[in-house]
Protein backbone atom coordinates (compact mmCIF):
# COMPACT_ATOMS: atom_id res chain seq x y z
CA UNK A 1 0.00 0.00 0.00
CA UNK A 2 1.75 3.27 -0.93
CA UNK A 3 1.84 6.30 0.72
CA UNK A 4 -0.53 8.11 -1.06
CA UNK A 5 -3.20 4.83 -0.40
CA UNK A 6 -2.78 5.44 3.34
CA UNK A 7 -3.08 9.18 2.76
CA UNK A 8 -6.50 8.37 0.91
CA UNK A 9 -7.78 6.31 3.24
CA UNK A 10 -7.12 9.02 6.17
CA UNK A 11 -9.61 10.82 4.25
CA UNK A 12 -11.89 8.64 3.83
CA UNK A 13 -11.62 7.84 7.73
CA UNK A 14 -12.05 11.63 8.98
CA UNK A 15 -13.38 12.34 12.14
CA UNK A 16 -15.06 9.23 12.68
CA UNK A 17 -12.93 6.27 13.12
CA UNK A 18 -14.70 2.80 13.92
CA UNK A 19 -11.78 0.81 15.05
CA UNK A 20 -8.57 0.61 17.08
CA UNK A 21 -6.61 0.79 13.27
CA UNK A 22 -8.81 3.46 12.18
CA UNK A 23 -7.92 5.55 14.93
CA UNK A 24 -4.32 5.04 15.08
CA UNK A 25 -3.93 6.36 11.37
CA UNK A 26 -6.22 9.05 12.15
CA UNK A 27 -4.34 10.31 15.45
CA UNK A 28 -0.55 9.52 14.10
CA UNK A 29 -1.32 11.12 10.42
CA UNK A 30 -2.77 13.93 12.30
CA UNK A 31 0.20 14.22 14.48
CA UNK A 32 2.84 13.56 11.70
CA UNK A 33 1.18 16.56 9.95
CA UNK A 34 1.42 18.52 12.78
CA UNK A 35 4.95 17.92 13.93
CA UNK A 36 6.20 18.38 9.77
CA UNK A 37 4.71 21.34 9.75
CA UNK A 38 6.15 23.32 13.14
CA UNK A 39 7.36 20.87 15.64
CA UNK A 40 5.98 19.16 18.32
CA UNK A 41 5.03 22.67 19.93
CA UNK A 42 2.72 23.17 17.15
CA UNK A 43 1.43 19.16 18.03
CA UNK A 44 0.84 20.60 21.49
CA UNK A 45 -0.67 23.82 20.71
CA UNK A 46 -3.33 22.73 18.17
CA UNK A 47 -3.91 19.20 18.89
CA UNK A 48 -2.64 18.13 22.29
CA UNK A 49 -5.11 15.35 22.89
CA UNK A 50 -3.93 13.50 19.24
CA UNK A 51 -0.46 13.81 21.20
CA UNK A 52 -1.86 12.31 24.33
CA UNK A 53 -2.99 9.06 22.18
CA UNK A 54 0.10 9.15 19.37
CA UNK A 55 2.19 6.84 21.81
CA UNK A 56 -0.16 4.33 22.26
CA UNK A 57 -1.14 4.68 18.41
CA UNK A 58 2.68 4.12 17.54
CA UNK A 59 2.64 1.03 19.71
CA UNK A 60 -0.54 -0.06 18.26
CA UNK A 61 0.96 -0.33 14.72
CA UNK A 62 4.62 -1.24 15.88
CA UNK A 63 6.41 1.93 14.93
CA UNK A 64 8.78 1.57 18.20
CA UNK A 65 10.50 4.62 17.34
CA UNK A 66 7.85 6.69 16.99
CA UNK A 67 6.17 5.10 19.80
CA UNK A 68 9.63 6.72 21.95
CA UNK A 69 9.64 10.05 20.40
CA UNK A 70 5.71 10.52 21.23
CA UNK A 71 6.38 9.75 25.34
CA UNK A 72 9.49 11.98 25.56
CA UNK A 73 7.71 14.60 24.03
CA UNK A 74 4.84 14.07 26.15
CA UNK A 75 6.74 13.71 29.38
CA UNK A 76 8.14 17.13 28.37
CA UNK A 77 4.59 18.79 27.64
CA UNK A 78 2.67 16.97 30.39
CA UNK A 79 5.18 16.48 33.03
CA UNK A 80 2.32 17.81 35.82
CA UNK A 81 -0.65 15.95 36.66
CA UNK A 82 -3.36 17.16 35.46
CA UNK A 83 -5.27 19.59 37.49
CA UNK A 84 -9.18 20.01 37.46
CA UNK A 85 -9.96 22.44 35.06
CA UNK A 86 -9.08 22.32 31.26
CA UNK A 87 -8.16 25.91 31.05
CA UNK A 88 -5.18 25.38 33.74
CA UNK A 89 -4.44 22.05 32.18
CA UNK A 90 -3.74 23.56 28.71
CA UNK A 91 -1.61 26.45 30.12
CA UNK A 92 0.61 24.64 32.23
CA UNK A 93 1.21 22.30 29.26
CA UNK A 94 2.02 25.07 26.64
CA UNK A 95 4.13 27.01 29.81
CA UNK A 96 6.07 23.26 29.97
CA UNK A 97 6.37 23.25 25.86
CA UNK A 98 7.96 27.05 26.27
CA UNK A 99 10.24 26.07 28.69
CA UNK A 100 11.73 23.22 26.97
CA UNK A 101 12.33 24.37 23.58
CA UNK A 102 15.83 22.82 23.46
CA UNK A 103 14.69 19.49 24.18
CA UNK A 104 11.40 19.65 21.79
CA UNK A 105 13.88 20.94 18.79
CA UNK A 106 16.16 17.79 19.28
CA UNK A 107 13.08 15.55 19.10
CA UNK A 108 11.59 17.67 16.36
CA UNK A 109 14.63 16.69 14.51
CA UNK A 110 14.68 13.11 15.13
CA UNK A 111 11.08 12.87 13.93
CA UNK A 112 12.35 14.69 10.88
CA UNK A 113 14.70 12.14 10.51
CA UNK A 114 12.45 9.14 10.96
CA UNK A 115 10.26 10.18 8.46
CA UNK A 116 13.18 11.07 5.80
CA UNK A 117 13.87 7.62 6.20
CA UNK A 118 11.70 5.54 3.41
CA UNK A 119 11.96 2.24 5.45
CA UNK A 120 10.58 4.18 8.66
CA UNK A 121 8.34 6.60 7.39
CA UNK A 122 4.77 6.72 9.88
CA UNK A 123 2.88 5.80 6.59
CA UNK A 124 4.99 2.38 6.09
CA UNK A 125 3.90 1.27 9.56
CA UNK A 126 0.78 1.95 8.65
CA UNK A 127 0.62 0.32 5.95
CA UNK A 128 1.69 -2.55 7.01
CA UNK A 129 -0.35 -2.82 9.79
CA UNK A 130 -3.96 -2.22 7.16
CA UNK A 131 -2.25 -5.09 5.39
CA UNK A 132 -2.32 -7.34 8.34
CA UNK A 133 -5.48 -5.77 10.17
CA UNK A 134 -8.15 -5.27 6.84
CA UNK A 135 -11.02 -6.52 8.94
CA UNK A 136 -10.36 -3.15 10.87
CA UNK A 137 -10.74 -0.66 7.87
CA UNK A 138 -14.44 -1.93 6.28
CA UNK A 139 -17.36 0.73 5.98
CA UNK A 140 -20.15 0.27 7.98
CA UNK A 141 -22.12 -0.96 4.37
CA UNK A 142 -19.77 -3.96 4.28
CA UNK A 143 -17.52 -2.59 1.42
CA UNK A 144 -13.92 -1.90 1.71
CA UNK A 145 -11.94 1.06 2.60
CA UNK A 146 -9.55 2.15 -0.05
CA UNK A 147 -6.78 -0.38 -0.96
CA UNK A 148 -8.39 -3.11 1.02
CA UNK A 149 -8.67 -6.72 -0.47
CA UNK A 150 -11.76 -8.92 -0.11
CA UNK A 151 -11.21 -11.86 2.75
CA UNK A 152 -13.20 -14.94 2.78
CA UNK A 153 -16.40 -14.51 4.61
CA UNK A 154 -17.00 -16.95 7.55
CA UNK A 155 -18.63 -15.25 10.07
CA UNK A 156 -21.84 -17.73 11.22
CA UNK A 157 -20.33 -20.79 9.73
CA UNK A 158 -19.01 -23.57 11.77
CA UNK A 159 -15.53 -24.97 11.96
CA UNK A 160 -16.18 -28.13 9.74
CA UNK A 161 -18.10 -25.55 7.07
CA UNK A 162 -14.65 -23.50 6.44
CA UNK A 163 -12.36 -26.63 4.97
Amino acid sequence: MSQAAIRALYDRIGDDPRSPGEEALRVLITAADEVAAGGFEQLYYFEPDIARRAPVCARLVTARRFERLFEAANAIAFEDPEPKRRRTAARRMLRAVESHGDQLAQLDNAFDALMADDAERIEVHLARYVEYHPHEFETEEGGRRAGQARRPEMRGRRVSERE
